[in-house]
């Protein structure tokens, strides 16, 4: 028996240990037959066939089950209470995540979740408990969706810039920068490197430094904050290969779209404004397709009198790797390179925002 939880503690360790595990572990021996409460793989399996209400109740009775078990002033109490308010909070983010016709997160029942004492997130010493750091992004997941009324987000880099305003609101301290930094770990497909590392910069704790890795860390300090012609290829409509570097001189305010998008579709009358406004400037609107495929492509621009501006189709779609390294995960997308071709704005106003005009001429030379 001795060898099994030996055997096991190891497991479990690996299992729970977070790539920013801070101060120590806890090396005491299980005081239970079953580990299964702390089987996150487990628990998370049960999500989309169980009801919350359901499983809470089981997760509280085997808490308080457990817990009566424990010698006095055992660290394994705190653990205990970790776990189980990050299997709550975590149900509604898996589950939004595994199911993507979902267009919300799941609201978790009010008399559920007040007992939970949020101050306890704001003290760092427990960042020495795995399920304290299991909970903490769960938590600031399904706070932020909170405050958005619940509603899931098509664009990866938005969701992550979200989170990390909600975490500089929150919280202070070593718990601020554990917070930061996981997520840049946990989002890192979604987040370019030059935002990445205005991010970076902000992590102040030098043990979070160091646990956050020295290769990862010197990976976005490094990188300058703008990108110099990126690179993203495309063809035209007559099949001829094009790329960014074309337009160079020019300023280019690209609108990422595709034939099925009705929010696309909505903004082209603004376009088509904006582009009289700015008739015989150097600028270019570049319109770049995520159609399925290029006859589609070419009937989008026909039904949407798009035929007279520049127009191009990534034939990689969405696993284009400028989109993939941006984060792009949603349209319209609309994003502005000046006339040197750095992208200066990943994240740009669309159409039919006002303030888009004084932006562009900015970019042109005519403006303030």
């Amino acid at each position: 028996m001795r060898k099994f939880w030996v055997l096991f503690l190891l497991a479990f360790a690996v299992q729970g240990q977070s790539p920013l595990d801070t101060s120590k572990v806890y090396t005491e021996k299980f005081p239970w037959d079953s580990p299964r409460f702390f089987d996150n793989n487990y628990q998370y399996s049960r999500f989309q066939s169980h009801g919350i209400d359901a499983l809470e109740m089981e997760w509280f009775e085997e808490k308080a089950k457990l817990k009566k078990s424990l010698p006095d002033k055992s660290n394994w109490a705190e653990e205990l209470e970790f776990q189980y308010w990050h299997l709550i909070f975590a149900y509604p983010v898996e589950r939004g995540n595994a199911d993507q016709k979902l267009r919300r997160l799941q609201s978790l029942p009010t008399d559920i979740t007040k007992p939970f004492q949020a101050a306890l997130l704001q003290d760092e010493k427990y960042l020495q408990s795995r399920a304290f750091r299991s909970l903490l992004p769960y938590y600031i997941t399904y706070e932020n969706s909170k405050a958005r009324g619940f509603e899931k987000y098509s664009n990866g880099l938005e969701m992550a810039n979200d989170k990390v305003e909600y975490i500089e609101k929150h919280f202070k301290g070593k718990i601020r920068d554990y917070a930061l930094a996981r997520i840049l770990l946990d989002q890192q497909k979604y987040i370019h490197a030059a935002v990445a590392k205005r991010w970076v910069e902000r992590i102040v704790d030098k043990d979070i430094k160091a646990q956050f890795g020295e290769k990862y860390f010197a990976q976005f300090t490094a990188l300058k904050q703008e990108v110099t012609l990126p690179e993203l290829s495309f063809v035209d409509m007559a099949g001829n290969a094009k790329s960014l570097t074309d337009f160079k001189g020019k300023v280019v305010y690209i609108d990422f779209w595709a034939s099925w998008c009705g929010p696309c579709k909505v903004q082209f009358p603004f376009a088509k404004k904006l582009h009289e406004q700015l008739k015989g400037k150097d600028i270019v609107f570049l319109y770049l397709s995520l159609d399925d495929t290029a006859e589609r492509w070419k009937e989008g621009i026909e039904d949407n009198g798009l035929g007279s501006f520049a127009n191009g189709y990534l034939e990689q779609g969405w696993k284009t790797p400028f989109l993939v390294q941006r984060g792009v995960n949603g349209i319209p997308r609309y994003m502005i390179l000046d006339k040197e071709g750095k992208l200066v704005d990943e994240n740009a106003k669309r159409p039919n925002d006002a303030d888009l005009l004084p932006v562009l001429l900015k970019y042109i030379g005519e403006g303030k």
